[in-house]
C-alpha cells in the first residue's frame, strides 16, 4: 500500500517525521510512505495544488497533515477553510483512497478548544476514517510549529499508529459539493520548450517553473477562459516584483521577502486571506520588475545581479457543470 501523507512545512522538512516513521516500518514492509510537504502555504493555496500532486503519485491512502499551517490567526471566515478540505475528501473519496487526519502541534493552538481539530474529529466520526491528535507537550516543538528531535520521533509514532486504520471515506458526497473543483495550470504546459526552466523540489513537492529575466514579459495563454485566483513562483535571492496582467486587471505583486536567502515556492492568492479576489481570464501576462527590492534579509548576502523569477503555476477553480467556471 502506497500512502501519501499531505502536509506543510512541518510534513516538509527532511529528514523528518515521514522518513523516520519509513525507517521505523523497514525495508520488508508492504507500506511504501512517500510525502508531498508545501513550505509556506495555506490551504487556500494547496487546495490548488493537490490534484496535481495525487495524479503522479498515484497513492492507495491520504494521510493530511492540516493542522500545523497558521491560517486560524488570519482566515476570517471557516467556511473559506471547510471548502479548501472538502475538495480534497471529495477527489479522495471519488478515487476510493484510503484516509487518515493527522492533527500536529502549534504552541498557540489548544486542541481541547479547536475549531479545526473538532471538525476533524466531526468528518472521522461521520465517514468513519481515523483521527490522530498529537497535544502539545513540552519539549516537542522548537518554535511555534516545527518539532525537535522527540519531536520528530513523536509525530513519527502517531503516523504510524495511523496505518492500519486507515479507511474510505464512508458517507454522502453531497457534503462536499459546497467546495469549487480547484487545479492549477502549469506553467510549462503552456508555453514552448524553449523557455527556461528552474525545477524547485523540497519537502516531496517538486514544481517546474518559466524563467522570466529582468525587464521581460511571460504570456501564459489557457486556451479558455478560467476563474482564476492567483499563482506559484520562485522566491529566491534574485527575485523581485511583477507586474501581473489578466485580461483588463493589471497587479503589482512583490515576490521578494526577508527570508530570500535561499529558493523556495511562493504561493500568491490574489487578494487579502479574508477577502480573496477571482478574476476571469483567458491569459496571464508577468513582467519582471527590474528594480532591486530594498528589503534586508534576514541573514545572508544580498544577490544583486539582475532580477530573475519564475512562475510554477496558475491557479484556477470552477463549480461542478461548468467547463471552466
Amino acid at each position: 500500500m502506497k500512502v501519501l501523507v499531505l502536509g506543510y512545512s512541518v510534513t516538509a522538512e527532511g529528514p523528518g517525521f515521514v522518513e523516520i516513521a519509513a525507517q521505523k516500518l523497514g525495508s520488508g514492509s508492504a507500506i511504501t510512505l512517500v510525502k508531498a510537504g508545501l513550505g509556506g502555504v495555506q490551504p487556500y493555496h494547496a487546495r490548488h495544488l493537490f490534484p496535481s500532486i495525487l495524479r503522479p503519485h498515484k497513492p492507495d491512502a491520504v494521510i493530511l497533515d492540516q493542522s500545523t499551517p497558521g491560517y486560524r490567526g488570519f482566515l476570517r471566515d471557516r467556511k473559506e477553510y471547510f471548502r479548501s478540505l472538502h475538495a480534497l475528501l471529495r477527489d479522495v473519496q471519488a478515487q476510493g483512497l484510503k484516509f487518515g487526519f493527522l492533527d500536529l502541534p502549534r504552541i498557540d493552538v489548544d486542541f481541547a478548544d479547536d475549531w479545526v481539530a473538532d471538525y476533524h474529529a466531526r468528518l472521522a466520526a461521520d465517514y468513519g476514517v481515523p483521527q490522530v491528535v498529537v497535544p502539545l507537550q513540552e519539549g516537542v516543538l522548537r518554535d511555534e510549529v516545527h518539532p525537535t528531535e522527540t519531536g520528530r520521533g513523536i509525530f513519527a509514532d502517531a503516523l504510524l499508529s495511523l496505518l492500519d486504520r486507515l479507511a474510505p471515506l464512508k458517507g454522502p458526497a453531497d457534503r462536499f459539493a459546497d467546495a469549487p473543483r480547484y487545479d492549477a495550470l502549469m506553467a510549462t504546459d503552456l508555453v514552448g520548450d524553449h523557455m527556461p526552466r528552474y525545477l524547485l523540489s523540497r519537502g516531496g513537492y517538486d514544481e517546474n517553473m518559466v524563467l522570466v529575466g529582468s525587464g521581460l514579459t511571460l504570456t501564459l495563454p489557457f486556451g479558455a477562459p478560467y476563474v482564476v485566483r492567483g499563482f506559484s513562483g520562485l522566491m529566491w535571492p534574485r527575485c523581485g516584483a511583477f507586474e501581473i496582467r489578466l485580461a483588463d486587471q493589471t497587479i503589482h505583486h512583490q515576490m521578494y521577502n526577508e527570508f530570500c536567502y535561499y529558493p523556495r515556492m511562493g504561493a500568491v492568492m490574489f487578494g487579502a486571506p479574508h477577502d480573496l479576489q477571482r478574476h476571469t481570464a483567458s491569459w496571464a501576462s508577468f513582467h519582471q520588475l527590474p528594480e532591486q527590492p530594498d528589503i534586508p534579509l534576514r541573514k545572508g548576502t544580498v544577490n544583486t545581479m539582475p532580477r530573475l523569477g519564475a512562475i510554477g503555476s496558475i491557479f484556477i477553480e470552477h463549480q461542478e457543470g461548468t467547463p471552466n467556471g
